[in-house]
């Protein structure tokens, strides 16, 4: 099971702060493949952006992909890395808006299959790659 760790308040603050910066120029059609991310059981449901409803996770998700829109030339990154993926949500949302297209997630073994079987019910747009620790020795 995956837990929903933000609360809708927390949710509202990121939502505001995505408003504000006029989030990146997301199309409609990368926030419908976002809103695709809900896994946990009922996640609280925040207003709609672009008349579409996200958890409070997902706006986390969206966030950390605004920052590096913000920060980087998205057009000159081809793969990205991640440490502690999770069940790969943050990847996921990466892929949907089209930031990188080749993906390496480093995490615990138990944790990298769960990634695997969520990941493994999508259809991305990069490819990503499943590595534990232990494996890059």
């Amino acid at each position: 099971m995956v837990l929903e760790h933000l609360t809708v308040e927390q949710g509202k603050q990121i939502f505001r702060h995505l408003e504000s910066l006029g989030i990146p120029p997301l199309r409609l059609e990368h926030l419908t493949r976002v809103a695709e991310n809900k896994v946990a059981d009922n996640p609280p449901e925040l207003p709609e952006m672009g008349q579409v409803e996200l958890s409070p996770t997902t706006l986390r998700y969206l966030k950390v992909a605004s920052d590096i829109n913000t920060h980087f030339d998205i057009s000159q990154i081809q793969s990205l890395a991640g440490i502690e993926v999770g069940y790969g949500g943050q990847t996921r949302v990466l892929d949907a808006v089209g930031i990188g297209n080749s993906y390496v997630m480093f995490d615990l073994d138990p944790v990298l299959k769960l990634t695997a079987r969520y990941l493994e019910c999508l259809v991305l747009n990069g490819r990503h790659d499943l590595i534990t620790l232990d494996r890059t020795k």
